[in-house]
């Protein structure tokens, strides 16, 4: 694996870890709000508004790992039935379209947080938060998972066998 790789899948993977932490980090002031809401009857005027960002933040930051992971939802009952060959073909299709449409949101996310971000607009909520610093990871998110998509796509193509071999291989085929 190469240096450019290996610093490539590093940082998917700290995209995975920000996620996680901001995962953990919502449980605990979502745990916090319940319990000022029903035991001290002061809910606080925060919790919902920002974990409506974070769960953003936390799609779009661990769908390039989760991809890198071959660990989205899939139909199989198509997929089993195939080829070994047509398994690839099928594959390398839907990964081709998957970066494509990936890379076309990532591209007009970035324009509409740009645009958010130049007319200095804020949200219309209890506490004024930047416009575009909730959509912020979603350019992030769908670049790499474009990127992953063509590397996906890759691994189909260099892979002999089916859909089933390439899941073996997922964890340990790399782009050099």
């Amino acid at each position: 694996m190469t240096t450019f790789a290996r610093i490539y899948d590093g940082f998917i993977d700290g995209l995975a870890y920000l996620a996680g932490l901001t995962l953990l980090a919502m449980s605990v002031w979502v745990t916090y709000e319940v319990f000022m809401r029903y035991v001290f009857v002061a809910p606080t005027i925060w919790s919902v508004d920002l974990a409506e960002y974070a769960l953003v933040y936390i799609t779009f930051l661990a769908g390039p790992w989760l991809l890198k992971h071959d660990g989205h939802v899939r139909i199989e009952l198509l997929v089993d039935v195939l080829s070994p060959t047509a398994q690839r073909r099928l594959g390398i299709v839907v990964s081709i379209i998957g970066a494509i449409v990936c890379l076309v949101f990532a591209w007009q996310t970035w324009l509409t947080v740009a645009d958010f971000y130049e007319r200095g607009i804020s949200m219309n909520k209890v506490w004024q938060v930047p416009h575009w610093l909730p959509y912020a990871a979603m350019p992030v998110g769908t670049f790499f998972m474009g990127t992953e998509f063509v590397r996906r796509a890759y691994r189909y193509a260099t892979t002999t066998g089916g859909d089933a071999n390439l899941k073996k291989m997922t964890h340990d085929v790399r782009i050099n």
